[in-house]
């Protein structure tokens, strides 16, 4: 089970870079990872975060920061969004 202070990051990441939308959280077990939707009424991101790299970053909202997820999500809007080791895809 991912730690709940890495997915507390991740929302805090998140809702500073996308005030006003929701966000919520669940695993992705066929992915092994942890998905995050972050939504308004007109746009719907959804990111899923790899498991392994959760588990092996101990600031994952400075590693968030590093990878600029937020431009990528901007960019890629409406399209699903993975986390990995490697770096951003989209799915």
């Amino acid at each position: 089970m991912i730690e709940q202070a890495k997915i507390d990051a991740i929302r805090e990441y998140l809702q500073s870079e996308f005030p006003g939308f929701q966000i919520d959280d669940a695993d992705d077990f066929d992915r092994v990872s942890q998905k995050v939707r972050v939504f308004n009424g007109s746009m719907l991101h959804i990111i899923k975060f790899e498991r392994i790299l959760l588990d092996d970053t101990s600031d994952i909202k400075k590693t968030l920061q590093y990878l600029e997820l937020s431009k990528f999500m901007q960019v890629n809007a409406g399209r699903q969004v993975l986390v990995t080791k490697k770096g951003l895809m989209v799915l």
